[in-house]
């Protein structure tokens, strides 16, 4: 915890302006690091990251952070054989997580898992409903297992810019 608050100052004296301070879900240590975090009054914002589940956004919020990323596998194959899901269900999830997000008042950022493996259909049918029936403030282009060459991310990130009319963020 020590280290965690130790980096968080730093980074904001730095002027790092948003700190991803950890998931307060993965243990009681972990939600203790980022509620000091916020205590701190750093001048960076505090992020919590997030599965998409409530249970997770409700630790971020308790936490008092300014807000969330949220992440969600978008990639169907993915989904159904890394998660053992319906590709709905991942839908589902971050509609609900989301949408718990926004009621909270936290700045949501949705992020999309091995998003750049996923049929690019697909991939916008998956954004779109979350933009529309859940919510988000920015989105990250996630290229997960790095299987994008340069070119390769210039489109992609070309053709989100097109269809989602949301600040990008890169991973």
């Amino acid at each position: 915890k020590d280290d965690k608050i130790r980096i968080a100052e730093a980074l904001s004296e730095a002027g790092v302006h948003r700190i991803e301070a950890g998931m307060p879900a993965v243990s009681p240590e972990a939600k203790a690091a980022v509620k000091e975090m916020v205590k701190r009054n750093l001048d960076a914002e505090i992020f919590a990251f997030c599965r998409a589940m409530p249970g997770d956004i409700e630790l971020a919020a308790d936490c008092g952070v300014d807000g969330v990323v949220i992440e969600s596998p978008v990639n169907q194959s993915f989904i159904e054989y890394g998660y053992g899901w319906e590709p709905e269900k991942a839908i589902e999830r971050a509609i609900v997580a989301t949408q718990s997000a926004k009621e909270h008042g936290l700045f949501t950022t949705f992020f999309t898992i091995d998003g750049s493996r996923a049929n690019i259909d697909w991939y916008f049918y998956f954004v779109n409903k979350i933009a529309n029936e859940g919510h988000f403030d920015s989105m990250v282009v996630v290229d997960t297992f790095s299987g994008l060459s340069p070119n390769g991310i210039d489109y992609f990130v070309r053709q989100i810019k097109k269809k989602i009319g949301k600040p990008l963020e890169i991973h």
